[in-house]
């Protein structure tokens, strides 16, 4: 199963995303959602997600020093 990880400080919109993609092909995408930026750094080491879909502008930790 592919792993997706939503790294978003906007609860909204993540959930929004989150749900339509797990929804769509729940048999195939497992997906999670966090909203700073250090609680993405930590899953993006634990889960090691085949996507990322990253905001820049996070708290903590931006989605430039993420990507760094």
């Amino acid at each position: 199963m592919k792993k997706i990880l939503i790294v978003d400080d906007d609860k909204i919109f993540a959930k929004v995303l989150r749900d339509g993609l797990a929804t769509e092909r729940k048999d195939q995408y497992e997906v999670t959602a966090v909203h700073d930026g250090e609680e993405g750094f930590a899953k993006i080491i634990e889960l090691v997600p085949d996507l990322v879909v990253l905001d820049i502008m996070l708290p903590k930790m931006t989605g430039i020093e993420i990507l760094r």
